[in-house]
């Protein structure tokens, strides 16, 4: 009596693959096809789109820490956050990036003349206090020494009155309330 060869046995017994997942990577239709249905990590876009999805709410849960640790590092290292930024910018990404934020900022049509005009101004104080043609001085109204310049005419950029920032507020406030009645 002859006995079975239990190779062939095993094989008949066992559920045989269709298809290898390693053909499946190969590009065979049926074979993709199959991976697909059955394995939906086999699919690089799914797993690409899954890790996209996983990855963004992980970072939901620890936004807070997350921008907490960034804004740190950034503190600790300016040298280093500088050149990433530049580094960035030079990309193909960045560069389409970078164009397009300052297109928007530019033509942001809440930003008239009259913006680019307060923001000259405001730019030439700066300018004039760091070179020190400006000396900042106390609040005109309560002495305070921390202080902002207030414009009273915007096409005079170093005409300023110096306010604190509660004095400057309550300036503003009166402004407002005038230029309604």
């Amino acid at each position: 009596m002859q006995l079975p060869d239990t190779r062939i046995a095993f094989r008949k017994q066992s559920k045989p693959s269709p298809v290898p997942y390693r053909s499946a990577c190969l590009g065979n239709s049926r074979a993709t096809a199959f991976a697909r249905s059955t394995m939906p990590y086999a699919d690089p876009i799914v797993r690409k789109e899954k890790a996209k999805v996983y990855s963004h709410l992980s970072y939901i849960r620890r936004k807070d820490e997350v921008n907490r640790r960034a804004r740190a590092w950034t503190l600790a290292n300016p040298e280093k956050h500088i050149a990433s930024v530049k580094h960035w910018q030079r990309t193909e990404h960045g560069k389409k990036k970078t164009s397009l934020f300052r297109k928007a900022w530019r033509n942001d049509p809440i930003k008239g003349p009259e913006w680019r005009l307060k923001r000259r101004a405001q730019s030439r104080v700066r300018w004039a206090v760091r070179t020190g043609k400006l000396v900042r001085g106390p609040c005109v109204q309560c002495g305070e020494p921390k202080t902002h310049g207030h414009h009273s005419d915007y096409s005079k950029p170093l005409d300023v009155v110096w306010l604190c920032a509660r004095c400057h507020r309550r300036l503003h406030a009166i402004n407002k309330r005038m230029e309604i009645k």
